[in-house]
């Protein structure tokens, strides 16, 4: 779900920032743009709608176009770590004690998050977990 929510003025401005400019560029933009899509139930068939959002599923380009769409959002983690495959994205941090880790986790999390929502992409918090790995005791206790 997460390639068809890629806002295309959105990527095309992060081609341009990443140096696809001329022939390319407006290659790439034609091939996102007047797009349409519609839905057959039995015999009966919607009007066609215009997309403004996604890649095309199955396409070779649609890994790497929505990866160049979401590989800044590093950028909005100061204190941590952000690894990210395909559409998961993993968040890791280290810190002294329990509420310095809590802390962090928070401040770190809601950037990423408002980062997430700026790109149209949404988090989801039953797929989302936390796991803390410890020297001490003080640490022993899962957030």
């Amino acid at each position: 779900k997460a390639f068809d929510c890629v806002d295309h003025r959105i990527l095309i401005t992060k081609l341009e920032y990443h140096g696809v400019r001329g022939k390319a560029l407006k290659w790439l933009n034609s091939y996102l743009s007047d797009r349409k899509q519609f839905v057959c139930i039995s015999e009966t068939r919607s009007n066609e709608e215009g997309l403004c959002y996604g890649v095309p599923q199955g396409s070779i380009l649609s890994p790497l176009l929505f990866l160049i769409y979401v590989n800044d959002v590093g950028a909005s983690v100061k204190n941590g770590q952000l690894v990210q495959y395909a559409d998961d994205t993993t968040l890791c941090f280290s810190a002294d004690s329990k509420n310095e880790l809590e802390n962090m986790t928070f401040v770190e999390l809601n950037k990423a998050i408002q980062h997430f929502n700026e790109l149209n992409l949404k988090t989801n918090p039953t797929k989302s977990s936390s796991f803390n790995f410890a020297c001490d005791q003080m640490m022993q206790k899962t957030i």
